[in-house]
């Protein structure tokens, strides 16, 4: 499908009406709620223009590690958990500052190997917990994936789940 910049793609198919894209013209609670479906990497995907920029207010992020998995003829070892926490990272420091965060849910594996990374794990997973914490989350959802013998619990510190 190919379109001109700033216009609506019209996909059609054989024998049926161009078709238009209704989604865009829904109210944006009607949006971010759709978009809370999503992890958030699927909800930083732009699909229209008007959705470009509905990601860094969505009310729940849901960062999932899985999402970064790549074989290994995709790249090398240790590069999916360095990916996974660059975007959350990102994710956290374009966020727009004012929306509010009603669920944040994190799916999250720790690996002993630390050899890439300045911040230890642990430090950067209670980060984001503290993150979410501040923005007055109702929800917060920890999971931590202990798949390989090679791999270590979350240390948590407990001062990051002083909330109001």
């Amino acid at each position: 499908m190919e379109g001109s910049p700033g216009k609506r793609v019209q996909p059609t198919s054989p024998g049926s009406a161009p078709c238009t894209d209704r989604l865009s013209d829904l109210p944006e609670g009607v949006l971010h709620h759709i978009m809370s479906f999503l992890t958030s990497r699927q909800a930083t995907c732009v699909l229209s223009k008007r959705w470009c920029y509905l990601w860094r207010s969505v009310p729940c992020i849901n960062a999932d590690y899985k999402q970064f998995e790549v074989t290994h003829s995709e790249a090398g070892d240790g590069e999916a958990p360095a990916l996974f926490k660059r975007f959350v990272n990102r994710l956290l420091e374009l966020r727009d500052p004012v929306a509010s965060l009603d669920k944040f849910c994190l799916r999250y594996s720790i690996s002993y190997d630390n050899d890439d990374d300045t911040d230890p794990q642990d430090a950067v997973a209670n980060r984001w917990i503290s993150h979410a914490f501040q923005k007055k989350a109702r929800v917060v959802e920890v999971y931590v994936d202990l798949v390989y013998a090679d791999l270590f619990p979350l240390a948590i510190n407990h001062s990051v789940f002083t909330s109001s």
